[in-house]
C-alpha cells in the first residue's frame, strides 16, 4: 500500500465479529479497514469463545496497515466474571500497545459497552484523546426504565467526556445531542457500503420476479408486514418469488417457515437462512428489487447495498433512511403499513427496470465507499491530534 499514513490509532470496538459469531458487528470491521487505508491501525477486541484456560490473546499482524490483539476469555466463565476479564484484558493489552507505540489517538465504538468503558478508562490514564463511533439503536429507540436510566446517566456522561462522537446518521446524532452533548463534537460518519454492481436492471419480460429481503431479526426488519402484504397481492397477482436471507434463531426461522405456508405463500417465499457477505452480494446481483420494511434503523445498510448494486428498493419512510437514500431510488411506505407495502410491491414488479441504475451506483460509491470513510476519519483525528 503506497498511501501515506497520517496517524497510528489504537482501535478497541466494544464488538468485532470473530468466529464463533462472524455476522456480528460486519460494520466495525469495514470501519477499520476503511481507517487502514490512511492510518496504522492496532486493533484490541475482546469476546467470548472456546479457550483451555481463562483468557487467551492471539498477536496477528495483518496486512493492510492492521496489527491486531484478540482476547478471546473462556465463555464458561459467569457472565459478570467474563466481563470484568474481559475489561482488564483490554486495559493491560491497551496500555502494553501504547507503550511499545507512538499511538496518537484511541478511536472505541458503543463506548456505553464493558470494552467501550475500558478504552474510556485507558484514554484517561495514558492521558491520549478518545473518539467513539456509535451504531447502538438504544439511542434511538423506547428502552426499559433501568437502560433509560443508565444511557442519562452513564451515557451521557461518557459521551460528554470524550473528544468527539461519530454516530452513523444524523438522527442519531439528534439523538445523541438531545442527551446534552454539545454539537460541534458530534461528527457523523456513515458505515461502509460494499457493492459489487456488473449489470443494468434490463426491461425484458420475465415470468417471475425475485424480491430480497435481508435481516437477521425478522421482527424488527418487519418481515411478518412483508408476508402479510405478500397475502394480499397474491388475490392480484402471483409473478414473484421472495428471497428471504436471514434468520439466526432457528425457532425464529420455524415460526416464520410455519406463517407463510399458513398463509399459502409456499411456492412465493423461500428462506436462504443466513448467508456470507460474498452471497448476499450474489443474490442482490440475481434479484431485481429489495424490499426493507424495517420498523426501526439505525442505519440500514442492506438497503443502501441495494443501492449501491443498482436494485431499487422498497422500504420505510423512517429514519435514518429517509435521510440517507434519495426518494427517487425506491419506494417510501409507513412502517407497519400493509395495504401500502402491498400496492408498492405491486407497482414496483411492473417498473423495477426503471430506475436510475448507474446514478443510484455512483451515489453509493460517492458517499459510503471504504476511501470515502477513511478520509472522514482522518479528518476528525486530524481535528484533535495536535
Amino acid at each position: 500500500m503506497n498511501k501515506k499514513i497520517s496517524y497510528k490509532i489504537l482501535y478497541i470496538p466494544g464488538w468485532f465479529p470473530t468466529k464463533e459469531n462472524p455476522y456480528s458487528a460486519v460494520f466495525v470491521k469495514k470501519h477499520v479497514r476503511a481507517i487502514a487505508l490512511y492510518n496504522k491501525v492496532i486493533l484490541v477486541y475482546a469476546s467470548s469463545g472456546k479457550v483451555e484456560k481463562i483468557l487467551k490473546i492471539n498477536h496477528l499482524n495483518g496486512d493492510d496497515n492492521i496489527e491486531t490483539f484478540e482476547i478471546i476469555v473462556n465463555k464458561r466463565i459467569p457472565s459478570f466474571v467474563n466481563k470484568m476479564i474481559k475489561m482488564l484484558g483490554v486495559i493491560f493489552t491497551s496500555i502494553k500497545v501504547i507503550i511499545k507505540n507512538e499511538v496518537d489517538l484511541i478511536n472505541t465504538c458503543s463506548i456505553l459497552s464493558i470494552v467501550g468503558i475500558s478504552a474510556f478508562i485507558i484514554s484517561k490514564i495514558s492521558k491520549l484523546p478518545i473518539i467513539t463511533n456509535e451504531h447502538w439503536s438504544g439511542y434511538i429507540r423506547k428502552n426499559p426504565v433501568v437502560r433509560r436510566v443508565i444511557i442519562k446517566t452513564l451515557g451521557k456522561f461518557l459521551l460528554r467526556n470524550v473528544n468527539m462522537v461519530c454516530p452513523v446518521s444524523n438522527y442519531m446524532a439528534n439523538a445523541i445531542n438531545l442527551l446534552g452533548v454539545n454539537r460541534e463534537k458530534i461528527f457523523v460518519i456513515p458505515n461502509v457500503v460494499e457493492i459489487s454492481f456488473n449489470r443494468l436492471n434490463k426491461a425484458d419480460y420475465k415470468e417471475i420476479k425475485i424480491l430480497l429481503f435481508i435481516g437477521l431479526n425478522f421482527k424488527v426488519k418487519g418481515l411478518h408486514f412483508l408476508l402479510n402484504a405478500l397475502r394480499l397481492l397474491k388475490s392480484r397477482r402471483s409473478d414473484f418469488l421472495l428471497e428471504v436471507i436471514g434468520g439466526i434463531d432457528a425457532e425464529e426461522l420455524q415460526c416464520y417457515k410455519q406463517m407463510t405456508k399458513d398463509m399459502g405463500l409456499e411456492n412465493n417465499v423461500l428462506f436462504l437462512g443466513v448467508k456470507t457477505e460474498n452471497e448476499i452480494c450474489k443474490y442482490i446481483e440475481r434479484c431485481d428489487f429489495g424490499v426493507q420494511p424495517s420498523l426501526y434503523e439505525t442505519f440500514g445498510i442492506s438497503v443502501l447495498e441495494f443501492i449501491g448494486n443498482g436494485k431499487p428498493v422498497i422500504t420505510t419512510d423512517i429514519p435514518p433512511i429517509n435521510e440517507l437514500v434519495p426518494r427517487n431510488y425506491g419506494i417510501f411506505v409507513p412502517p407497519g403499513d400493509i395495504e401500502s407495502l402491498s400496492n408498492a410491491i405491486n407497482i414496483m414488479l411492473d417498473t423495477y427496470y426503471k430506475f436510475p441504475t448507474l446514478e443510484m451506483v455512483n451515489y453509493v460509491k460517492n458517499h459510503f465507499s471504504y476511501e470515502s470513510i477513511g478520509t472522514l476519519f482522518t479528518k476528525v483525528y486530524s481535528l484533535i491530534v495536535k
